[in-house]
């Protein structure tokens, strides 16, 4: 993989598809231009949307996108995965709660008790 001051010559690729019988074809310059500068906007929104909105520049180097890319979704999984325990082992709504709160560090009056505005309960019934 290359980072940006390491891009290599790709002169030979390009001349085969930008050169008809020796000689420059505008309108396949173009059409490559466009190719190119689509995919660019769609890199971007796909950067966009898997980093969480961190990174959005077309030229970050894969490594960069996928790493970030794992830091968002890394802990989502493990977030889902240890819910899923969470649920299994609550016996009541209030050692869900109890747990919940703990898990993501909570500092919270839920964690003491509250109204409920629609029912008019405590959330320890």
């Amino acid at each position: 993989m290359h980072r940006l001051n390491e891009i290599p010559d790709d002169t030979d690729f390009w001349k085969g598809i930008v050169y008809k019988d020796g000689k420059l074809d505008e309108e396949q310059v173009m059409k490559e231009l466009s190719d190119y500068s689509y995919v660019m906007q769609q890199v971007s929104m796909v950067y966009c949307e898997i980093t969480d909105n961190r990174m959005s520049k077309p030229l970050y180097h894969a490594d960069d996108v996928i790493g970030e890319y794992g830091e968002c979704n890394y802990n989502k999984r493990w977030t889902q995965e240890d819910m899923v325990e969470i649920l299994a082992r609550a016996t009541s709504h209030k050692s869900l709660r109890k747990e919940i709160m703990d898990y993501f560090d909570i500092d919270h009056p839920l964690k003491q008790g509250w109204r409920s505005r629609s029912r008019g309960r405590t959330s320890d019934e």
